[in-house]
């Protein structure tokens, strides 16, 4: 079974819900790990 990009983004997106964070950088959301 293959996932293209736009599923697994979609999928983090809604399992990361990244619009509740503010976030200054323009590369997107840094998760510390």
């Amino acid at each position: 079974m293959s996932t293209t990009r736009d599923s697994l983004r979609q999928t983090l997106d809604a399992l990361l819900q990244p619009e509740r964070f503010k976030d200054y950088g323009p590369n997107g959301l840094q998760v510390e790990g």
